[in-house]
């Protein structure tokens, strides 16, 4: 009995030409169940929205005399929706290691530092408040139409050094594709 067996990487012809992130990490593919085709890589570089929140963050954690601040990591993931069918949202990606651990993507507004950024602001200075808000709403905008390309950049506390698996949830949470890395079969 002959068992199809699905490839161990995504062929780099299914990549739209010039749908890259910047890094010298692994390239990763997925296409959506709508036919969206996304790539990054892991490692990534740290994009400037990540510098960004990152900076924000410290700020907030300093003025709100916080402690354990630790910088979040990056994963930027690019997405070419000219061909798909639906909206892509880019709700997350979680990443498994060979023992089967699970890294999640995480949102910001968790962060004990981004729901205080404006617990000193009464009275006084906004600032940091208001960086945070403008911080937010800029990194939530992400909704492709079918016809458009774009980018978002995912937030972690950790990354492992080489995932075994990466599931991508382009579609909000209930869609689940695997993404795998490209290259040549």
């Amino acid at each position: 009995m002959e068992m199809d067996v699905p490839p161990s990487v995504m062929p780099a012809d299914l990549i739209p030409a010039g749908l890259d992130t910047s890094g010298s990490g692994t390239k990763w593919g997925f296409i959506s169940a709508q036919g969206a085709v996304g790539v990054f890589r892991l490692p990534s570089e740290e994009s400037d929205y990540c510098k960004k929140a990152n900076a924000h963050l410290k700020k907030s954690y300093t003025v709100n005399k916080l402690d354990g601040f630790t910088p979040y990591k990056c994963v930027t993931v690019a997405v070419d929706n000219r061909q798909g069918q639906g909206t892509v949202n880019m709700y997350g990606l979680q990443l498994l290691d060979s023992e089967g651990k699970a890294y999640d993507s995480v949102g910001l507004s968790d962060d004990k530092g981004w729901m205080y950024s404006g617990k000193n602001y009464e009275g006084g200075d906004t600032t940091v408040y208001n960086e945070g808000v403008e911080l937010s709403n800029s990194g939530n905008e992400f909704y492709l139409n079918p016809g458009a390309k774009g980018k978002k950049t995912l937030f972690f506390k950790e990354i492992p050094a080489n995932p075994a698996h990466v599931w991508v949830m382009p579609n909000g949470g209930f869609e689940q594709v695997e993404a795998m890395p490209v290259g040549e079969l």
